[in-house]
């Protein structure tokens, strides 16, 4: 009898000990970071294991929020770096950096995210819910959530897009240059000063903002950005190198918005006027018949392509040219470029080629 409670009482130890160890881990490690992300300016955090608890600190100089996350490790597929830094600034409009540490010996198994804030910013964090394996979380206060864009970064957006039609570049690149300070995730606001640059003709500096802006959209996960702004931008990057007679990078920048989208036919267009510049006749015409294939209605490509048949100089490539001048008559009956389409017809017609008058 004695034996047997021995035995019982030993057993017991043993159940409490490895309780207690797997209870001691347990609270180490209680959750395991999956993912995060920001998304309409909800921080939105990916768990496995159970939930955490969350802490949140505010801070000055500079202004900043702490969230502390105890008792937490990084998941095995979570690493932490641009991509995940991106999807954040993205869906917060309104930090302008954010930092996110797993600490070490001196508070093991402790994450940490510290948003950066727009000095005129005023925060009410708490967590909004937690299910499927999400913890979402609140940060601005309600009426700040609605208005802190349109309030600061939008609203002198607004009013440089104004100056910038009114044609007051100089002022519109100032006021730019003032919302982006409060947003530097503002892609829109950052083009648009590109493109005011390039209206005042200097493309150095055009070339010098768009390439950044590209180069910082391409480290993006795919999806976090408008597929036609990457190719509106990129296309705009070439067109600033063309300008400045840097044909290679210019043609570089069209080709790799038709490798984004085969049937963005600007680009098309571009390409075919590099060739042209570096006297590529084959593969300009071609650009520009790409181009009509995908838009027929514009009478310039054809005009080119009228050009560009008539130095190539073969019989097929005389048809082609008076097809295409005949074609551009057609669509712009009453333009300049019409009127010297009529003239190559005239000379085609002297040389034994038929057209239709106009």
């Amino acid at each position: 009898m004695l034996l047997k409670l021995k035995k019982s009482i030993y057993m017991f130890l043993i159940f409490c000990f490895f309780y207690n160890v797997a209870y001691a881990q347990d609270q180490i490690v209680s959750s395991e970071i999956l993912g995060i992300r920001a998304e309409d300016e909800i921080l939105l955090i990916e768990v496995a294991k159970k939930y955490p608890q969350l802490k949140f600190n505010q801070a000055h100089n500079p202004p900043r929020l702490l969230i502390e996350i105890p008792n937490t490790v990084y998941h095995r597929d979570f690493i932490y770096d641009e991509n995940v830094k991106g999807k954040i600034l993205l869906g917060l409009n309104f930090i302008n950096n954010v930092e996110v540490k797993l600490l070490g010996d001196s508070e093991p198994n402790k994450t940490e995210i510290v948003l950066y804030l727009n000095p005129e910013v005023s925060l009410s964090p708490k967590i909004i819910s937690t299910k499927d394996n999400v913890v979402r979380i609140s940060l601005l206060k309600p009426e700040e959530k609605k208005d802190v864009l349109d309030r600061s970064s939008q609203e002198i957006y607004n009013k440089a897009v104004e100056e910038q039609s009114a044609g007051h570049l100089d002022s519109a690149i100032s006021l730019y240059n003032e919302a982006i300070s409060k947003n530097p995730n503002f892609y829109l606001a950052r083009f648009n000063m590109a493109k005011a640059y390039i209206d005042k003709n200097n493309y150095n500096e055009a070339i010098k903002l768009l390439l950044e802006l590209v180069k910082e959209m391409q480290k993006l996960p795919s999806g976090t950005v408008d597929k036609n702004t990457v190719l509106v931008v990129t296309n705009t990057l070439g067109t600033a190198y063309y300008q400045t007679g840097y044909y290679d990078d210019a043609k570089k920048q069209f080709l790799n918005v038709v490798k984004l989208d085969p049937d963005f036919y600007q680009a098309y267009y571009n390409i075919g006027l590099v060739d042209e510049k570096k006297k590529e006749i084959k593969l300009a015409k071609e650009s520009f018949v790409k181009f009509v294939s995908l838009k027929s209605d514009l009478p310039e490509p054809y005009y080119h392509i009228g050009v560009l048949s008539l130095i190539l100089d073969t019989k097929e490539d005389k048809e082609e040219a008076r097809k295409a001048f005949e074609k551009v008559v057609e669509l712009a009956p009453d333009t300049k470029v019409a009127e010297l389409s009529k003239k190559e017809l005239e000379k085609l017609e002297k040389k034994g080629f038929s057209f239709k008058r106009k």
